[in-house]
């Protein structure tokens, strides 16, 4: 019982992660709708993996409260991460790792299939962890529906050392070399091979630091608007100013100098640079 409660508590901290929340949109979406951040327990119990696990609610409030990460509300009926998602370089942090066994996924019971590939899931992070903390598993599927797990994955470490320490080993799962880089190096790689393909970009991934970035520009926008002064004010603001410059202009020197200051630091706008991964 106290190994599954773990397994609880390990499954829910990684809904709620740095490595899976803010591109979750189904998730990040509950969490800024929900009161203070809380979201339904009954919604989390809900998913699959967690289906897989136990349908026991009372076990999984009890494995939510043994979490120094997560907190359960007074009604026992939501939950919430303790601390603000914070962004980090999870692309520096991850390796690409492919020869893994393919899951027979033609089997009429599609809740089986997943159950097979979620198996694997476990066990691919628990070869990893031989080697270092493992944050998250990304198991990679084929675009073209059903999707069907590749034989390859993302893995992300709690370090970018870790991550590039692994990528540099020799290993082998169930006998069978892997073959393991960088997750950057994977990506460049990439980008050159298909550089000059007909493919117009990648499917659509849910970014919350992204989205943040776009409504941010129209949030100050519209400050600026409210703080705009009204028109009569605006003339009384231009007149005082015109009449301050009148009076600098008696003093030519002075005058000049600060002209060529106010120029010098006011020429050039500053311009916002967008990361991309």
């Amino acid at each position: 019982m106290a190994d599954l409660k773990q397994k609880i508590r390990k499954q829910v901290e990684f809904y709620f992660s740095d490595s899976n929340l803010p591109f979750d949109k189904f998730l990040w979406k509950l969490t800024e709708q929900g009161k203070n951040g809380f979201v339904p327990i009954t919604t989390i119990a809900s998913f699959k993996k967690m289906r897989m696990l136990t349908t026991d609610l009372d076990l999984i409030i009890d494995a939510i409260k043994s979490s120094e990460f997560l907190e359960v509300d007074e009604s026992n009926e939501k939950l919430r991460r303790k601390t603000p998602v914070a962004q980090h370089d999870i692309t520096s942090q991850s390796i690409y790792a492919k020869g893994f066994p393919k899951v027979d996924e033609t089997v009429a019971d599609s809740e089986e299939a997943n159950e097979k590939v979620l198996q694997l899931q476990d066990k691919i992070v628990e070869f990893f962890e031989q080697h270092g903390k493992v944050l998250s598993i990304r198991m990679r599927k084929t675009e073209e529906r059903p999707n069907k797990f590749k034989g390859s994955v993302f893995v992300e470490f709690d370090s970018a050392e870790t991550a590039e320490k692994v990528a540099s080993m020799t290993l082998e799962y169930d006998g069978v070399p892997l073959e393991l880089k960088k997750k950057q190096d994977y990506i460049e790689e990439k980008t050159e091979l298909y550089k000059d393909s007909d493919k117009t970009g990648r499917r659509y991934k849910f970014n919350a630091f992204k989205q943040q970035q776009k409504v941010q520009p129209k949030y100050q926008k519209n400050q600026q608007r409210k703080q705009k002064p009204k028109r009569k004010e605006r003339d009384d603001s231009e007149k005082a100013e015109s009449e301050e410059a009148t009076n600098e202009a008696s003093e030519p020197v002075v005058g000049e100098k600060r002209a060529l200051e106010e120029a010098d630091t006011t020429s050039e706008p500053a311009e916002q640079k967008q990361k991309l991964e």
